[in-house]
């Protein structure tokens, strides 16, 4: 899912959040290009957040065994 950082309308240089089905963000970018009656879009990522690692590495395998 796509959102809007602002009230405005998608143009080219728009901010977006990136969301995944359960709401949690994914990523912050700009709009390159509004196609096919502004329902695609092209969005150059400007940060990309990793919530894979966060559910299938606990923090003692992250870390390692500590003394």
């Amino acid at each position: 899912m796509v959102s809007k950082t602002g009230v405005e309308e998608l143009t080219p240089d728009s901010q977006v959040m990136i969301r995944d089905p359960d709401k949690r963000l994914l990523g912050i970018g700009s709009v390159r290009a509004v196609l096919a009656r502004g329902r695609t879009l092209n969005i150059a990522p400007s940060m990309v957040l990793d919530h894979s690692s966060a559910i299938t590495v606990t923090p003692t395998e992250k870390a390692g065994k500590l003394p």
